[in-house]
């Protein structure tokens, strides 16, 4: 299992760099193709955890749980040296993002059952409001016409990724950690980690917020003008 978790992350990142227009369909600088490559990478990553994850809770295969949580930690390392490696200095946050996460999945060593189950599904949910961020992003970095069909498009998926990540990240997530926090609350560290999590999709709730109705805007001023 480690020797795939190691291996497939700078496989998939270096088949991008020498194929890229598997997925890109402009011309970019270098420092546009490695954002969508890290882009297409954390997508990659997301979608593989619901996957796994949602198999893992109906098998509770121990197998596969020591997959997903090799899997993550490999991919947290990997993206973070990459982001070092590239200079992407907007990306650094996620230095922050992702050795809270590998805090998050070495504490689910400690725990079985409904608790580690609960917990697995929170990773779940909070992967699945991750998905839509890396669509759009793409559809953004790739599309050159920004006409009325553009932004009318840009619009829609804007408004079903804040209804998902309202939903699942601050209604369903803050319920499953609320169950969770009797079992995890003599662990400041992952109870800090969990509610910094919390605290994080408030305020990017409200940037959604802010993004949906820049992109309303726009629209409105596309059709004015016709």
């Amino acid at each position: 299992m480690l020797p795939i978790a190691l291996l497939y992350w700078p496989f998939l990142q270096t088949f991008l760099k020498n194929n890229k227009d598997f997925f890109i369909n402009k011309n970019c600088t270098k420092d546009e193709l490695q954002k969508l490559i890290s882009n297409f990478v954390s997508g990659s990553h997301a979608l593989s955890i619901i996957i796994f994850g949602c198999v893992y809770l109906v098998t509770q295969s121990s197998n596969l749980f020591y997959f997903i949580f090799f899997f993550s930690i490999v991919y947290f390392i990997y993206d973070s040296y990459s982001i070092w490696f590239n200079k992407i200095k907007e990306y650094y946050p996620y230095f922050i993002h992702h050795g809270a996460s590998i805090y998050f999945l070495q504490c689910l060593l400690n725990y079985e059952g409904n608790v580690k189950n609960t917990m697995i599904l929170g990773y779940i949910l909070l992967e699945i409001t991750n998905l839509p961020s890396y669509y759009i992003y793409y559809y953004l970095k790739t599309n050159e016409t920004k006409n009325e069909e553009y932004y009318k498009k840009l619009l829609n998926l804007k408004l079903g990724q804040l209804g998902l990540y309202f939903v699942l990240r601050l209604i369903v997530f803050g319920n499953l950690m609320k169950y969770c926090y009797k079992y995890i609350c003599h662990q400041p560290v992952l109870t800090s980690c969990i509610v910094g999590l919390y605290i994080m999709g408030v305020y990017w709730s409200y940037k959604l917020i802010q993004g949906y109705l820049k992109t309303k805007k726009d629209y409105e001023k596309i059709n004015i003008n016709k």
